[in-house]
């Protein structure tokens, strides 16, 4: 991955999160709770925390986000300042 500046970010650990619908996101906490490998599940490769992710639909969160874009979710942060919160 390249950063802003063209110059290559180390990465840290990546790992695979569950690519889940927006409808499945409303009981995450279970979702979590019952995860398990396998399964036709679709998976992302990240660094950050998270523990599941997200396709955006639409333009609602744009400019930020556009259609399509995957974000990556960790419910159990702390938001701070200028984090984004669905």
């Amino acid at each position: 991955m390249l950063s802003p500046h063209g110059k290559p970010e180390i990465l840290g650990e990546v790992k695979r999160v569950r690519l889940i619908s927006w409808a499945q996101a409303r009981n995450w906490q279970e979702l979590c709770a019952n995860f398990q490998y396998g399964g036709h599940e679709e998976y992302v490769e990240t660094d950050s925390k998270g523990f599941f992710a997200l396709k955006v639909r639409g333009d609602s969160l744009e400019t930020e986000f556009h259609d399509g874009d995957i974000i990556v979710i960790n419910p159990y942060l702390k938001p701070e300042h200028n984090d984004y919160i669905f």
